[in-house]
């Protein structure tokens, strides 16, 4: 992939983990809810995941180097909102220099996209709501600080 440097690269799958750790995590369980864990493993496998091409690929790549990228994710995560703040704001600036406005937001998509399948994942055993509150806070948050707009 020579769309982004290793850097632009590592900044993109450290996202789309920190994706999974906001929602799994925001109903104030210790660790992450198990069935959205799952969730997203069972999304490392899918090659169809996403309807954008490079976010496909870039988290196919996420995939492929799971343990190594997990490792060295978990070596310098923190759960806090700034953390996360600073990550989403990251990609935003990657993916808005590197690609056209309408590429970018389709990109951005894809970590909406995560978001929603991970909040949808601990309700489909159960009569709770598809995503509850938290969850949407969540998910709201991401689309603001990645600054999504409909073009």
């Amino acid at each position: 992939m020579t769309t982004f440097t290793p850097d632009e690269l590592k900044s993109l799958h450290f996202t789309f983990i920190d994706v999974l750790m906001m929602v799994s995590q925001i109903e104030g369980e210790t660790g992450m809810d198990e069935l959205e864990y799952r969730a997203f493993l069972d999304l490392l496998n899918d090659p169809d995941v996403f309807e954008d091409s490079l976010a496909r690929e870039t988290f196919d790549l996420l995939a492929e180097r799971w343990d190594r990228v997990f490792g060295e994710y978990q070596r310098q995560y923190e759960y806090s909102p700034s953390y996360f703040e600073r990550s989403l704001v990251r990609s935003r600036i990657i993916l808005d220099k590197k690609l056209g406005p309408q590429a970018s937001r389709v990109f951005k998509n894809a970590f909406l996209q995560l978001a929603v399948k991970i909040a949808e994942a601990s309700a489909e055993n159960s009569t709770a709501e598809p995503i509850g509150p938290l969850e949407q806070k969540t998910i709201d948050f991401i689309a603001s600080t990645l600054a999504i707009v409909d073009a």
